[in-house]
């Protein structure tokens, strides 16, 4: 029974049923500004089919997908294995980034086949977007966090050459006058 069931499986994939599609985030972690978008950029090649993309998670914030796209329709081009390969662009957007880090989760579906067997492929994207510290533009903060961060190396380089002066001035004084 089984080698019946292997040779149905290797007719269906003879039989240009099967298919696979290639995908890949440009990148997985973004780091913006609070309040500001992230875009993400997903990129497709492979079968000429509509992959249709959701949104498995958003954690809480405002995303907004490309909901079809067809890889038939490449918009850039990747180098890989020493080929150009034609790749379909689509862009995830999470919008008005509040503070803190955040995973968000996209899933990509590619159907396939016809008549009375289909075939569905799904790939999961896991994006992180966080947002970074603001730099401080007030010159009396900036000194207060260097000299804060700093503190170490000014007893270093001040105070210790300070005490050794007054070390040698203290044993010159008693050596001169005793």
């Amino acid at each position: 029974m089984a080698r019946v069931y292997s040779v149905i499986i290797a007719l269906l994939f003879m039989s240009g049923i099967a298919f696979a599609f290639g995908s890949a985030a440009k990148t997985s972690i973004l780091q913006v500004s609070e309040n500001e978008t992230a875009v993400f950029s997903l990129l497709f090649w492979g079968v000429n089919e509509t992959i249709t993309l959701s949104v498995e998670d958003s954690n809480g914030l405002d995303i907004s997908i490309d909901e079809e796209i067809m890889t038939s329709r490449a918009s850039e081009m990747i180098y890989a294995s020493g080929d150009y390969i034609p790749v379909a662009v689509a862009k995830v957007y999470a919008r008005n980034v509040p503070r803190g880090k955040y995973n968000v989760i996209i899933a990509a579906k590619a159907f396939g086949g016809g008549g009375q067997l289909a075939v569905i492929q799904e790939r999961i994207f896991n994006l992180t977007v966080e947002t970074r510290e603001e730099e401080t533009s007030n010159l009396a903060e900036s000194l207060q966090n260097w000299f804060h961060y700093n503190s170490q190396e000014i007893v270093n380089y001040v105070y210790i050459p300070l005490v050794i002066i007054i070390i040698l001035i203290i044993a010159f004084a008693i050596y001169k006058y005793s």
